[in-house]
């Protein structure tokens, strides 16, 4: 490199430098709940619950670099019915068996609905990759299932 191209003549070369988040291949990972938070929802509408999955041993990304244990994937779970369906129970559904899957409660049993009792719980996630032209590739967690540590 020039000192045009270098005025600081560092000799770095960033141009093959992937900034890009990793993304881990489709497949099932024991994660933990790694953080939960409540806030508002993009349109002010209501709240969202915020649960960052982590990974709990080192993986590989689809691109061969190591990705670190405590990777985190973050999930939104409304907490009010959608402005599209407001009829629908299908939020209370989904956290219903969040909870259940969590704190392995079940229909009838459920004590009052408190996300911050799932952190540091474990599961088994089913991590699936979603392409879009705004964030290219990222995973999400499409399941979770109850983790048995025997």
């Amino acid at each position: 490199m020039s000192e045009a191209t270098d005025p600081l003549a560092l000799g770095v070369d960033l141009n093959d430098v992937d900034t890009g988040r990793p993304v881990l291949p489709k497949a099932q990972y024991v994660m933990k709940v790694d953080n939960v938070e409540v806030v508002e929802n993009k349109a002010g509408t209501g709240r969202n619950l915020i649960l960052d999955f982590a990974t709990t041993q080192p993986t590989e990304s689809i691109k061969g670099a190591q990705v670190n244990v405590g990777f985190r994937i973050r999930n939104y779970y409304p907490l009010q019915p959608s402005e599209n369906n407001p009829d629908s129970d299908l939020w209370k559904q989904r956290l219903a068996r969040l909870q259940d899957t969590l704190l392995a409660t079940k229909q009838g049993e459920r004590g009052e609905f408190n996300p911050y009792e799932f952190k540091e719980r474990q599961v088994i996630a089913d991590i699936d990759i979603e392409t879009s032209e705004e964030y290219g590739d990222q995973n999400r967690v499409k399941k979770i299932a109850s983790f048995d540590e025997d």
